[in-house]
């Protein structure tokens, strides 16, 4: 009776044994509580895996002149923007998405051409002020905006300083002012294409220099990081928060005609249609064209087939530039040739 008892256990437990190694096979665990495993979701701009989707970009004008450097929480932006501005200098346009910064600025005026950008994304533009245009479009509610001329709360000044280069904000203070305006509901945002193993057609050897008429930006390749350090004439690119150079993956030049509007200097630049553009990523290098069918609509970089350019995951800086902007890089070539496009050329 003992040993009958004895096989009687056995059986049972035995069985069970089959049951969990079948059920291991492969190394693939078994849920039994009916769970859907949950989809991997990456952020539509710069590829980076989230947990969940943000609810809307906050787009946010940045100053570029001497007294605004080192800008702060630009290395937070999930795309960034360089366009030529009045008197020969440059103006930032950060939009955040999933990025987010405790201290962003300084925060600076609109312009038409920025409005023109903040709508591609279904975002809320940020600025301080702006030209007689830019207010006047912004009247008619194209876009969500905060203007902090005449809506301060959420913004500080910085008393290390000197105005207009003190204005700063905060992604949660941000956050907050769109909450109480019932702004901050879910947005859908196109993505770019994306891939790991990106190859262009040629290779740049050298720095790649964009030179505005009053600073020269210039980004240098890392072959071990595969990223691009940027930098501002001999200067390092920093963020003011971390204290850290930027790095950038993918830089996308896009060819614009600009026109002098007033005394001031500002500028007319038409962002819709189509024209020149240049793709730099991995240290490769390939010519393309942007193409912008109207002003809701994200502008997309074209390859020579038609197909849109594929990023590699991370930031991406856009160079807007004009006729009077110099853009220099070298190819990698059985004769090596250099590119030298200015006014036009």
């Amino acid at each position: 009776m003992r040993q009958k008892s004895r096989y009687l256990i056995f059986i049972p437990i035995f069985i069970m044994a089959l049951f969990l190694g079948a059920c291991g096979k492969a190394g693939k665990s078994v849920s039994f509580s009916g769970e859907e495993p949950k989809p991997i979701i990456y952020c539509p701009l710069d590829h980076v895996e989230l947990e969940e989707m943000p609810v809307r970009p906050i787009i946010v004008t940045i100053g570029n002149s001497p007294g605004a450097r080192p800008q702060s929480g630009i290395s937070d932006a999930d795309i960034l923007y360089e366009i030529p501005a009045e008197g020969g200098v440059s103006r930032y346009l950060a939009v955040f998405y999933h990025g987010q910064a405790d201290k962003i600025g300084p925060v600076r005026s609109a312009r038409p051409y920025l409005i023109d950008i903040a709508r591609e994304y279904q975002g809320v533009y940020i600025h301080a002020g702006g030209s007689n245009d830019a207010i006047t479009y912004l009247a008619k509610n194209v876009i969500p905006y905060i203007n902090q001329i005449n809506h301060s709360s959420g913004f500080w000044r910085d008393k290390s300083r000197k105005a207009p280069h003190n204005l700063y904000t905060s992604s949660d203070n941000l956050v907050q002012e769109l909450t109480a305006k019932k702004w901050w509901q879910k947005k859908e945002v196109q993505a770019f294409s994306f891939a790991e193993d990106v190859s262009l057609p040629q290779k740049t050897q050298g720095d790649i220099e964009v030179s505005y008429l009053s600073s020269k930006v210039r980004y240098t390749y890392d072959t071990e990081k595969e990223c691009y350090w940027r930098y501002i004439g001999k200067e390092k690119c920093i963020d003011e928060n971390s204290q850290e150079q930027l790095a950038v993956s993918n830089i996308i030049v896009q060819k614009v005609k600009s026109k002098v509007l007033d005394q001031e200097g500002r500028l007319s630049i038409d962002l819709v249609g189509s024209g020149e553009a240049y793709f730099f990523t991995k240290g490769g290098f390939t010519a393309c064209t942007w193409q912008k069918d109207d002003l809701n609509s994200r502008t997309v970089y074209l390859l020579a087939d038609g197909s849109e350019i594929t990023l590699t995951p991370g930031k991406t800086w856009i160079q807007i530039i004009d006729q009077n902007t110099n853009l220099q890089y070298e190819i990698v070539a059985e004769q090596a040739e250099q590119k030298d496009h200015k006014n036009g050329l």
